[in-house]
């Protein structure tokens, strides 16, 4: 889940046991934060709605979803 691996990198961020340097603990909090803004898909916006899979983005977004792995999981210990 891109949450989850956000809130450890903020985590590993605000701990200061890596050793970085404030410069180097700006450089990745503002990745962090285009990451979060959607910066680069405003910037440079899909031209196709399709994937390499044939579903949209949004179904491709659904099938991903943390709530659907569950479903899934649950699905197959029964």
């Amino acid at each position: 889940d891109l949450g989850e691996q956000i809130r450890k990198q903020v985590n590993k961020l605000t701990t200061l046991e890596s050793g970085a340097t404030e410069k180097e603990l700006d450089r990745q909090i503002a990745a962090l934060d285009r990451l979060s803004n959607n910066t680069y898909a405003k910037k440079y916006p899909r031209i196709h709605e399709s994937t390499a899979t044939g579903l949209t983005a949004a179904q491709c977004s659904q099938v991903l979803s943390s709530e659907f792995l569950q479903y899934i999981n649950e699905g197959a210990g029964s």
